[in-house]
């Protein structure tokens, strides 16, 4: 087999290759063919290399979004094991515990004469956090202290004391104040109530065919149902007011499918009586509004002998009179935007002062008299 020896081409027996003739053309022709390749090889290059990035940055991206997934996972499963354990943990209220000496440590001969356990309760609801306020009487100490919890963080602690022999007096105000977020609240309650517990009404009403007979079974369905909720409204005790608001807005929706069933029916009296009970609910309703817009405040000041108030157990002060500082007297003394009083309020409140001026004119004299 044969060869040229200037282009290489293989030549068949007794061929002589004309590439003399031509050699202009096939010189072009290789440049032309050799920046070809140069090109296409530098093109392949390129796209390896945005290949490599675009799949290098899925890869890194695909890491992250795994490390991130696991925080967040692990943090969420973090919160939701303290809120289940804050939820059942009653310890962080120090229940049936004496502040001194079970919590605190006593001084040098100080004996405890009178404990209030819940003589303030806590409560900060946007933030779900509560405490139970305690205030304990010693011969050296007026103490004080609201353990609770935050379902979110934890326990959580307040405390104030003083020493009786500069306290010069208290003052005490158990009150209502104005809360518009809880009237809202409750409005928004009662609009609820209509609608989960008084679904049925509106498919009864829609599904029934206008007739005697129909408007009967509405009339009887609401009446029964609307005086059922009302008497569970009425049984349930304390100061559950947002309960009761729920069940009172089911038991307006049946009056609603009685007031219908009454007005099929064509009856004066029917509608006489139906509008009256409609009337009534409505009075129990506005009481409840009213109920909710006036929460309890309770306010307790120890003065000292100058006149200042040194223990102060009150609400935090919201809003524009905050913001200005109008007043800097009115501080977050308890770091709580609601303070209510407790069972015990009352009873601490007749006695305090006796207790505390019978141990600053009499001293240890005084703990048999109130032990």
């Amino acid at each position: 087999m044969k060869y040229c020896t200037k282009c290489g081409r293989e030549l068949q027996p007794g061929e002589i290759c004309n590439c003399s003739a031509g050699s202009g053309k096939n010189s072009e022709n290789i440049k032309i063919k050799q920046q070809t390749n140069y090109n296409q090889n530098g093109q392949n290059a390129r796209n390896n290399a945005q290949n490599y990035n675009s799949n290098s940055f899925r890869e890194e991206t695909g890491k992250y979004m795994k490390y991130a997934a696991g925080e967040v996972s692990t943090s969420l499963s973090e919160k939701w094991t303290t809120f289940r354990e804050n939820l059942k943990d009653k310890s962080a209220f120090e229940r049936g515990k004496q502040i001194v000496p079970d919590t605190i440590a006593p001084n040098d001969s100080e004996i405890p004469i009178r404990q209030y356990d819940n003589v303030a309760k806590l409560r900060s609801r946007m933030k779900l956090t509560w405490a139970d306020g305690k205030l304990q009487l010693t011969n050296k100490r007026l103490i004080f202290r609201a353990p609770g919890r935050s379902l979110l963080q934890g326990k959580l602690s307040i405390q104030h004391e003083f020493a009786i022999d500069d306290i010069s007096g208290i003052e005490t105000r158990n009150d209502y104040r104005f809360s518009f977020l809880d009237a809202l609240a409750g409005l928004i309650v009662f609009l609820f109530g209509g609608g989960i517990l008084g679904w049925p009404a509106a498919i009864i009403t829609g599904a029934l065919v206008i007739s005697n007979s129909s408007a009967i079974l509405m009339l009887l369905l609401g009446l029964i149902v609307a005086s059922a909720l009302f008497v569970v409204t009425l049984v349930i005790k304390g100061e559950k007011y947002y309960r009761k608001m729920l069940l009172m807005g089911g038991s307006m929706t049946y009056l609603s499918l009685m007031f219908t069933g009454s007005e099929m029916l064509d009856v004066d009296f029917l509608m006489v009586v139906t509008a009256i009970i409609v009337v009534l609910f409505a009075i129990v309703v506005l009481y409840l509004e009213v109920k909710l817009m006036f929460q309890h405040n309770l306010i307790i000041a120890i003065k000292t002998g100058a006149g200042n108030s040194v223990v102060e157990i009150r609400r935090k002060q919201n809003g524009v009179f905050a913001a200005l500082g109008t007043n800097p007297a009115l501080g977050e003394y308890t770091g709580f935007d609601e303070v209510l009083p407790g069972k015990d309020t009352e009873r601490a409140i007749r006695e305090l002062g006796a207790i505390i001026n019978d141990i600053q004119k009499l001293g240890d004299y005084a703990i048999e008299r109130w032990k």
